[in-house]
């Protein structure tokens, strides 16, 4: 059912979603990403995705974020010392080059690169694409990110990553267009691509919307790191399993979530991270909306990922059956601790 909180305009145009699996894994405390720290969710571990947007009528290809560049230690100094200093950890099997080819796309198909933020596990390796190849970043970016490695020895990117191709930042202020609470920009101009301006977790972060079926509508919602996990967007008050949550979850309200985007961590702006959040809540519980998160886990079991297509996820039943999966990490947390109890 569609909520008038998260109103998208109308449109007959659609595009072709596959959600892709990196190969890659992040590991970091959980208290660096949201708090409270529960029983069960102490440390992450988790994957991490991209997305491959193909429009069929005009014949445009897009991907949206990169994952983790395989050498990862060849990223600029300033990054690859945090990592050695072990505040995460990181592991990749393939770079997203390897992942198309072996999928049967060729990269000589995609126009256009999209980062959701410059983090490291976001951005890749731009350089295995062609200088053809477009590079989209958020607002910001040019004035606090630019210039990179090695011109500056404090950026956190890489001269490399932008050498010879276009670059394009987005600017939400230009149009007043609207997707539910979010500053939007429809990228083909024809409804069914939408960015959208989703501040907090790092300066210029975006998310995008694409609506992959029409009469009746149904979208993806590519959250990139706007949410970590599903768990800042829902209640306790919302589960079904209200018994096995008792022993960990506070009572809250009906828009409080088990999580908020923890300060001192890796948020940028803590304060805009949580209003992203809230927007995201907006489009929650409809179920013509597939939320992915970057790093969700719960999706690893459910989800058909490249090179199949993510536009069948209603008829599949994808929303209902990732929605409260995290919950079992809670749950096996206090079932160890009730055996040794006993």
């Amino acid at each position: 059912m569609a909520s008038a909180a998260f109103h998208i305009p109308s449109s007959e145009r659609t595009v072709l979603v596959s959600i892709i699996d990196t190969t890659s894994q992040v590991s970091i405390e959980t208290d660096k990403v949201f708090v409270p720290r529960r029983p069960g969710h102490d440390y992450l571990t988790v994957p991490n995705y991209s997305f491959l947007i193909k429009h069929p009528v005009l014949g445009r290809t897009v991907l949206f974020d990169l994952g983790l560049r395989k050498d990862w230690w060849n990223s600029a100094p300033v990054v690859r010392n945090i990592l050695q200093e072990g505040q995460s950890h990181l592991s990749v099997r393939k770079d997203i080059r390897e992942i198309l080819q072996d999928g049967g796309v060729p990269i000589t198909t995609i126009d256009t690169i999209v980062w959701s933020h410059w983090h490291i596990d976001h951005i890749g390796d731009p350089s295995l694409f062609d200088t053809n190849v477009k590079l989209i970043v958020g607002p910001g970016f040019k004035e606090h990110i630019l210039p990179p490695y090695p011109p500056n020895k404090d950026s956190m990117v890489l001269q490399s990553d932008f050498e010879g191709r276009e670059l394009e930042e987005l600017s939400f202020t230009e149009n007043s267009l609207k997707i539910g609470r979010f500053n939007a920009i429809d990228y083909f101009g024809d409804g069914s691509f939408y960015f959208l301006d989703a501040p907090g977790h790092s300066i210029g972060h975006i998310a995008a919307l694409a609506r992959v079926k029409s009469a009746p509508d149904s979208f993806i919602l590519m959250a990139g790191m706007g949410v970590s996990m599903v768990a800042l967007l829902l209640s306790p008050d919302l589960s079904p399993y209200d018994s096995a949550l008792k022993a960990v979850c506070a009572k809250g309200d009906m828009r409080t979530p088990f999580y908020s985007a923890a300060r001192n961590g890796v948020s940028y702006n803590v304060d805009d991270a949580n209003t992203t959040v809230s927007y995201l809540q907006d489009a929650d519980g409809r179920d013509d909306i597939f939320i992915v998160f970057s790093h969700d886990e719960a999706l690893l079991d459910i989800v058909d990922f490249f090179p199949s297509t993510a536009n069948e996820f209603m008829q599949k039943g994808w929303v209902d059956k990732s929605k409260w999966v995290f919950l079992r990490d809670f749950i096996k947390s206090e079932t160890d601790a009730a055996s040794v109890a006993r």
